[in-house]
């Protein structure tokens, strides 16, 4: 396939910028009401490689809201379909799927590679806080979703800095009441320290940034599993 199919995208962006798309790596985190979505667009713009977890199969009480979940996909890891359906938008896609749940026990493997930035979709909040302040750590730029589940008016919804979401008493915007924050706190660019040295974050740490959406939701993690299959490209 040509990449005639982003010549919209370039006509808004320009051929610099849909380059610098064609050779980031986007991790995803969460492919769920909000994680697929965003897989799903951020393929759509032309970025050329992705890495999408998840360590979910799909239920049929997905199937009212989440892209992934259809009558033939019940059952398949929720990775495994994205990853088919991320390759059947562009075939000359590189992408990486993961069968397994984020949390601080197994990140390492979840930063085996180099991202470019991070979509943090998932719902735990002790292991949404631990990535968050990992990517704050190694300097990369990360989005946090914090969950719309039982909501009702979208236009409640806000994207901010992490700092200015409420939560007294706990980790700015992603903790509440029964979630108080880990050791060291989540950075924002409010506050830019490094949680394990208690000394300044390094420029490029600084500009990594936590936003923030709405209410979270909680589910317990599920243990490491990788994807089998070969990676496209």
């Amino acid at each position: 396939m040509t990449d005639n199919w982003l010549e919209r995208t370039e006509l808004l962006l320009g051929a610099e910028k849909l380059e610098k798309l064609r050779a980031a790596h986007v991790l995803v985190v969460g492919l769920g009401g909000v994680g697929a979505y965003a897989a799903e667009m951020i393929i759509r713009a032309g970025v050329g490689r992705m890495t999408v977890a998840d360590a979910d199969t799909v239920n049929p009480t997905n199937i009212n809201r989440q892209l992934y979940a259809l009558s033939s996909t019940v059952g398949e890891y929720k990775a495994e379909a994205a990853a088919r359906r991320c390759r059947d938008i562009n075939p000359g896609l590189r992408v990486h799927p993961l069968c397994a749940t984020y949390d601080a026990a197994h990140r390492d493997a979840f930063f085996t590679g180099k991202f470019d930035y991070i979509a943090d979709c998932i719902d735990l909040v002790t292991c949404k806080l631990d990535l968050i302040a990992q990517a704050g750590q190694r300097g990369i730029p990360i989005i946090s979703a914090l969950g719309t589940g039982n909501k009702l008016d979208p236009g409640l919804l806000q994207i901010t800095d992490i700092s200015r979401t409420p939560g007294p008493g706990h980790a700015p915007g992603a903790a509440g009441p029964g979630h108080p924050a880990p050791e060291g706190g989540v950075q924002s660019r409010a506050g830019r320290r490094d949680p394990a040295a208690g000394g300044p974050v390094p420029r490029a740490a600084q500009r990594a940034r936590q936003r923030a959406l709405g209410a979270l939701h909680r589910r317990h993690p599920d243990g490491l599993r990788h994807c089998p299959g070969p990676d496209s490209g």
